[in-house]
């Protein structure tokens, strides 16, 4: 937290008290902007909605990597915790993926798996790429980028990260919401000839 605070001596920051409100903030952009953003994703579309709040989380590692002050930190945080508002969209947009009511538990497992695999491997990323200057000096100790930012490195990793699920979300990523009335009505047929056929199979097998 010397960071945020580097006029003041380390033994007089109040780290747990910043650290604190930094989390808090998150949570509470989060809190305000959830319904706000599910509104716009039922005018806008899903895949505009996800796709933004994509860039604006990238936007934010970006901000709070080049941060030298506590409420520019903040900001970023909050600008993070407002694009984390899509979280009802994404279940949303899973479960029109697939409308199949015997898929969706399973489908609906995935989110909570890559959550917790991110907040494993996520830390752990961001703990070894912080002050490359110093962790790494053979390879970063000349430049002083790093020295002045000892924590963009591990936020700009975690752009390209970003940068691989926007590229993802904009050539695979097809949400019935977001299609016209004609071809949702014709996906949603094909889906249940499918499953009336597979369960007539299923009786005949019996």
């Amino acid at each position: 937290m010397g960071l945020f605070t580097p006029h003041l001596p380390p033994s007089t920051i109040d780290a747990s008290l910043q650290a604190g409100i930094t989390a808090s903030v998150f949570s509470l952009s989060q809190a305000c902007t959830g319904i706000a953003v599910g509104r716009a994703s039922d005018r806008f579309g899903r895949k505009p909605i996800i796709l933004l709040a994509l860039c604006c989380t990238m936007t934010s590692c970006i901000i709070f990597g080049f941060s030298r002050s506590l409420p520019l930190a903040l900001a970023a945080r909050a600008l993070a915790g407002a694009s984390s508002g899509n979280v009802g969209t994404i279940r949303t947009t899973v479960a029109e993926l697939v409308p199949q009511k015997i898929l969706q538990p399973r489908a609906f497992s995935i989110m909570p798996l890559v959550w917790t695999v991110g907040s494993i491997l996520g830390p752990i990323l961001g703990g070894a790429l912080a002050k490359p200057a110093e962790r790494y000096p053979d390879i970063f100790g000349n430049s002083n980028f790093f020295k002045e930012f000892p924590f963009a490195l591990p936020n700009l990793v975690a752009c390209v990260f970003f940068l691989l699920g926007l590229f993802m979300g904009i050539l695979f990523l097809k949400v019935r919401s977001d299609m016209k009335p004609s071809i949702c009505f014709a996906a949603l047929t094909d889906s249940r000839r499918h499953w009336k056929r597979s369960g007539s199979d299923e009786i005949t097998d019996e």
